[in-house]
């Protein structure tokens, strides 16, 4: 009973010993086991701040003196409390010297003690005819790594917390308020401390060498603050609109607002209205206005439109077919010597067009067709917008090559070996064709194509190359695929009375 009051008192020496080092004794108290063995198991809160080149310092005391064979020894068990194996080191006290301590370097401990945010780990000592008095962290310099607390008091209408609660001198603590509404801020203060204000609710301080109490109070606010404007920016499409200030404006204080389009889009329209729906005067040109903020909260809204650039050229060759693309909405209403198409089918080998009489969408892939058959350029008017078209088998080029898929087959047209137009397959790795900006290729999924090695062009009234073929006189009169009159037809490929013969 005498040997364990005993222990009880080293334990609580200890403790007293270990708290300024956030160092604490467990429930557990030391007893001796069925070997006769000494132990205490404690509990090390906070290595923040330690380095490797510092150590644990083991003090104990011999509580039993065996014969000239018997040297006093213990062991130091530490782990971490998320699990993992601990680190076991055995360590054998000079007692014929009259060492009362050893130093333990935390290095041996680096798998299992975290340094950087002072997890707990279990520290756990066992050792025969001693008696552990104490487990401190001292610097590499011999001098104790002491951390001081935090204690935040606040009275009413408000709350505020800090961080760290817990750490050394000199490090910088955060102190973040959150006052009640209608108040705030009005003092944080921290004995022999200087606070310095970083934000309308954030403070900080450096921690002295000791404990520490912030205080913090609150107020009402005052009829100053009350009596500035904010701006709301209602959403927009195709742009944007960014302000120099948004809350927390003065009334008459000047704001900028930066006008964003998106691009190919140009600015609109732009109006600030204060609370009564009234203009407010914007003053500047281009993507940058100014105002005045009035005495009034105020709603910014714009509008976006699409770039004009006047006509677009395009180019048909000696096929009197080509594929095209542009990046703006266009209208072929008032084209004249040409027609636009879409492709809107693909069965067996041949694809159909389908006319285009008004606007298209940016990025419509297209065949252009002269209505003479042959090559020249036309102008097309570009507008701000056009229509799409879901089932349009044509896709826009933009230096993109093409690839292989099983899913789908890719198609360029070419003029044959009769010069006439026809859409190719891309059908070898070897020969994969690169689709330029302003022109188009055909891309046709699997499952709607017979995927044959070309494609010849039918329009929607079912003749090819042609739109229609009148038959003079009665006779038979002859035309090629690109509707010219033939007088002596060899092999071939003919109209002839409007219907398309093979001549062998």
């Amino acid at each position: 009973m005498k040997t364990k009051n005993i222990f009880r008192m080293l334990l609580v020496a200890a403790a007293l010993l270990l708290g300024a080092n956030n160092v604490k004794a467990s429930e557990s108290l030391p007893y001796n086991n069925s070997n006769g063995e000494n132990r205490v198991e404690i509990v090390f809160e906070a290595f923040k701040n330690a380095s490797s080149s510092d150590i644990l310092r083991i003090t104990y005391k011999v509580t039993e003196f065996g014969n000239e064979y018997y040297t006093p020894s213990y062991a130091i068990t530490i782990g971490n409390n998320s699990g993992g194996s601990p680190i076991v080191k055995d360590l054998k006290p000079n007692v014929a010297n009259n060492q009362t301590s050893i130093d333990v370097a935390l290095s041996e401990f680096s798998s299992v003690i975290n340094t950087t945010d002072g997890n707990n780990c279990s520290i756990y000592v066992q050792g025969s005819a001693l008696a552990i008095t104490g487990i401190v962290l001292v610097t590499s310099g011999n001098t104790p790594i002491t951390t001081y607390t935090v204690t935040v008091n606040t009275g009413s209408n408000g709350s505020a917390s800090a961080n760290p609660t817990s750490t050394t001198a000199g490090q910088i603590v955060t102190i973040t308020t959150d006052p009640d509404n209608g108040y705030e801020v009005d003092a944080v203060t921290v004995a022999n401390v200087t606070v310095t204000k970083v934000s309308e609710n954030t403070y900080t301080f450096p921690m002295p060498g000791n404990d520490v109490i912030v205080n913090v109070t609150f107020k009402a606010k005052s009829q100053q603050q009350a009596t500035t404007y904010s701006i709301t920016i209602n959403s927009m499409q195709n742009g944007t609109v960014t302000a120099s200030k948004t809350s927390s404006i003065a009334a008459n204080e000047e704001i900028t607002l930066t006008i964003t389009p998106d691009n190919g889009y140009q600015l609109g329209s732009i109006a600030v209205k204060d609370a009564n729906n009234t203009n407010v005067n914007l003053s500047g040109t281009g993507n940058t206005r100014t105002f005045s903020m009035p005495a009034s909260n105020v709603i910014v809204s714009a509008t976006f439109t699409m770039q004009s650039t006047g006509d677009v050229t395009a180019y048909i060759g000696s096929t009197g077919k080509a594929t095209f693309s542009y990046n703006e909405p266009l209208n072929f209403a008032g084209v004249t010597g040409m027609k636009a198409y879409i492709a809107t089918t693909v069965s067996g080998n041949q694809v159909t067009l389908t006319q285009v009489t008004g606007t298209v969408a940016a990025g419509t892939g297209l065949v252009i067709i002269s209505d003479n058959g042959g090559s020249g350029s036309f102008d097309i008017p570009s507008v701000a917008t056009g229509d799409s078209y879901t089932n349009n088998l044509l896709v826009a080029g933009n230096d993109q090559t093409l690839t292989l898929s099983n899913s789908y087959t890719d198609y360029v047209l070419i003029a044959d070996t009769d010069g006439l137009a026809v859409f190719a397959e891309v059908w070898s790795s070897d020969h994969l064709p690169t689709i330029e900006s302003g022109k188009a290729y055909l891309h046709v999924p699997t499952s709607a194509n017979a995927r044959t090695r070309s494609l010849s062009i039918v329009i929607s009234n079912g003749t090819t190359g042609i739109s229609s073929v009148e038959n003079e006189q009665g006779e038979n009169v002859i035309y090629n695929l690109r509707g010219q009159r033939v007088e002596n037809p060899t092999k071939g490929l003919y109209i002839i009375n409007g219907k398309k013969v093979l001549i062998k």
